[in-house]
């Protein structure tokens, strides 16, 4: 099968849906067509997003730009925080409702978005899968894939099923947690694409860690406290080392991030064009600081 060539990093748009930022039509745009204009050339969404908003604003956002310059995936299953089903007619009809919004004619990668909420794993294996596989055979979709952060529940489905194309996991392959390559070898083994996101843990590896929305204990915030305060004191950015960390794995296709502002997308290109220039040695030691907390269950 013939992949689509990913940039190194790609765009996620959870803030388009004005989860905790009011994001206008023109901020919104100038962040894809920056995105674009470099070369970046992912961007993924969901009707999880606000309810469909962040569908609606990118689908705004692109009306005008020619459907080859960009690669698109959304989402099936877990629509809102009390609104899921993984049935065979509701994932077809949300993917459907999805392709409207977008106005794209097409979804490339359609993900299966945290499996976890399903009533019983099986059901993506028995319904949610062949909806795919119809709407694939119809041409409404390019590639099958499963998101979400509990990558064994994952893997059980891809040992159960051959029509898994991406995986798209969150916060498994970071400074305190690198799960991730417990799985990664065998999938990428079955040509499954993999794109992580999620390289701070929910804010935990930044400058926001004592407002971070993850419930952890007072042991993991300490921990991410400490890694932030010796940052701090080297004068380097954790969120770029945790950004560094993530980059130097190379079983992933693409790094996914949730982009802000113009100025935050700038920050990450910076950080790329400067990806050898990386000074490992700070690295090494948060990678030190992080062992007590290292692939605690909570992350997952």
């Amino acid at each position: 099968m013939n992949f689509p060539t990913f940039s190194k990093i790609s765009l996620g748009t959870s803030q388009f849906g004005n989860g905790d930022y009011k994001m206008s039509y023109n901020y919104c745009k100038a962040i894809i067509d920056k995105a674009l204009s470099n070369k970046i050339n992912y961007i993924d969404t969901s009707p999880y997003y606000g309810d469909g908003k962040a569908e609606d604003m990118v689908g705004k956002c692109l009306k005008n730009v020619t459907r080859d310059r960009y690669i698109i995936s959304s989402k099936a299953g877990r629509n809102s925080d009390k609104t899921y089903s993984y049935r065979y007619y509701d994932i077809a009809n949300s993917v459907m409702k999805s392709i409207q919004r977008l106005g794209c004619g097409y979804i490339d990668i359609l993900f299966i978005n945290d499996i976890e909420y399903a009533e019983n794993i099986d059901i993506i294996i028995q319904e949610s899968l062949p909806a795919l596989l119809y709407l694939k055979r119809q041409g409404y979709i390019k590639y099958i894939g499963l998101s979400g952060f509990y990558l064994k529940k994952m893997n059980y489905v891809i040992e159960r099923s051959s029509c898994i194309d991406y995986v798209l996991s969150y916060g498994c392959y970071t400074l305190i947690n690198d799960t991730l390559n417990h799985f990664a070898p065998g999938w990428n083994s079955k040509n499954i694409k993999i794109i992580q996101g999620g390289v701070t843990n929910k804010g935990l590896l930044s400058n926001n860690v004592v407002n971070c929305n993850t419930s952890v204990s007072y042991q993991e915030q300490d921990i991410c406290k400490k890694m932030n305060e010796f940052c701090h004191v080297n004068k380097v950015n954790i969120v770029e080392k945790a950004f560094y960390f993530t980059l130097a794995y190379k079983r992933i296709s693409t790094i996914l991030v949730g982009i802000n502002s113009v100025d935050e997308l700038e920050e990450y290109m910076n950080w790329l064009d400067k990806e050898y220039s990386n000074n490992n040695r700070f690295i090494n030691t948060l990678i030190e600081m992080s062992k007590p907390i290292k692939n605690n269950e909570w992350l997952f």
